[in-house]
């Protein structure tokens, strides 16, 4: 199970019985038909399942987020992500018009589980053609417009591109960004993580492990400002290096610095390491990873409100 956020600020869970979409691309089935002729899905009861074609095939392996609270939908595709929302108006474009357009089926957990039943022991684009899906989706050429179309290939509503991520782009941009960084002052980024505990919440930070919990209530309240948009990506990064290198400091001081850790700053960012023993903790990276509830590593790494710097702590420091 795994925890993101839509495009609109509302949480999602994807796994676990909890609202997921299975996304597939008609063409495809059609294509891998006519070089696999002779595959039947779950031919005894069990495999292939219909997403077990689309395993590691490039931009076949889609992976579906829908939001209960605004209808939005997260599409997932190698290292990008796609955010699309409700149009209020449909666009003018007829069936016949959008021949062009890629079709893809969008099924919610309990219909696909339908769809399996009907597939069985049949062969994936025939089990598409022959199944009377509620509704099928044409892409635009842009990627911009979904419309949906009902069973009598009438538009029934239509979503529109909202959003759209290059993880690898960001990354890139992240390390560009990087390479021109100042050189790591550990004591000023101290201080300022004092100054932001002291505006925040009103109480000093004293570097003992206890005070580490503060950290987590500040990153809740930082998560709160980034999804209502009230402050940026800079600053949450910035507000990251802050907490993190203080989160990093009080490890040190705890015990990690007896076990032979201190911090390297040849990586970015900086990390706490003991390149003797292989050792890596990357403070920075965990509280940028809690505030963000991020959505970049790999295609889609993502932060559970489950962990908690406190509790990561904890983990570090037993002895």
């Amino acid at each position: 199970m795994a925890k993101t956020s839509c495009v609109n600020g509302h949480p999602m869970w994807n796994g676990d019985g909890k609202p997921v979409l299975w996304i597939f691309r008609t063409g495809y089935f059609r294509e891998y038909e006519e070089k696999h002729p002779n595959t039947v899905l779950a031919e005894d009861g069990y495999v292939p399942q219909i997403y077990d074609l689309c395993e590691d095939v490039y931009k076949e392996e889609l992976d579906g987020w829908y939001c209960d609270e605004c209808k939005s939908v997260a599409v997932f595709c190698e290292n990008t992500r796609y955010d699309y929302v409700l149009k209020e108006k449909l666009p003018e474009y007829s069936y016949d018009q959008t021949e062009d357009w890629e079709e893809y089926i969008a099924l919610r957990d309990d219909d696909f589980e339908d769809f399996q039943e009907f597939y069985e022991k049949k062969k994936p684009f025939d089990a598409i053609q022959s199944y009377r899906f509620k509704y099928t989706y044409r892409l635009s050429p842009d990627e911009k417009i979904i419309l949906a179309f009902d069973q009598d290939k009438k538009p029934a509503f239509a979503y529109e591109l909202k959003r759209f991520i290059d993880f690898d782009k960001q990354n890139e941009e992240k390390e560009e960004e990087t390479e021109n960084d100042p050189p790591f002052d550990i004591e000023k980024f101290c201080q300022m993580a004092e100054e932001e505990a002291m505006q925040m919440l009103g109480v000093g930070l004293d570097y003992s492990r206890s005070s580490i919990h503060l950290l987590d209530e500040m990153v809740l309240r930082i998560r709160s400002m980034y999804k209502k948009k009230l402050i940026d990506d800079t600053v949450l990064w910035n507000l990251a290096v802050t907490l993190g290198t203080y989160y990093g400091e009080v490890m040190l001081k705890d015990l990690l610095a007896e076990r032979g850790l201190s911090w390297d700053d040849s990586e970015h960012p900086p990390v706490l390491a003991d390149k003797g023993k292989g050792t890596i903790i990357k403070p920075i990276n965990t509280v940028h990873h809690a505030m963000f509830v991020s959505e970049a590593s790999a295609n889609n790494y993502l932060w559970s409100d489950y962990g908690n710097i406190r509790l990561l702590a904890d983990m570090y420091l037993s002895k």
